[in-house]
């Protein structure tokens, strides 16, 4: 269905502990398997999160031209929009910064001219 928000919702990291510590997932083998299958439930959500990011990502290219970085809004919508934080760890939490860097040289962005924070979205070529 492509329910974005409802999925930022579910995916985070708070929803996913909960629905951890329901009785529903006990593990009767004790508490260094609870970690094991915990650690591995967020690495599966964060995966998750990730390839979502990508069909975001294709979505959000053809709907705007340009992107303003300097903006702390545009900052946080991208972050939330592109599932930037990581439910794992904040060690593997994006910053958009460092995102549009990485996508600038696939061809995706480009800095605008004459300007520090603004960027330009590279359209997907018609197919």
């Amino acid at each position: 269905m492509r329910n974005y928000v409802n999925l930022f919702v579910l995916s985070q990291k708070a929803t996913v502990a909960n629905l951890l510590e329901s009785s529903a997932f006990t593990n009767p083998k004790g508490p260094e398997t609870d970690i094991l299958a915990s650690n591995a439930v967020f690495s599966l959500v964060d995966a998750l999160r990730r390839k979502v990011s990508e069909t975001a990502w294709t979505i959000l290219r053809s709907a705007y031209r340009e992107l303003d970085q300097g903006s702390i809004d545009t900052e946080t919508w991208l972050a939330r929009s592109l599932f930037m934080d990581s439910v794992v760890s904040d060690e593997w939490t994006l910053e958009a910064d460092h995102w549009l860097e990485t996508k600038a040289i696939v061809g995706h962005v480009r800095r605008k001219e004459n300007t520090a924070n603004r960027w330009i979205v590279c359209k997907l070529a018609k197919q």
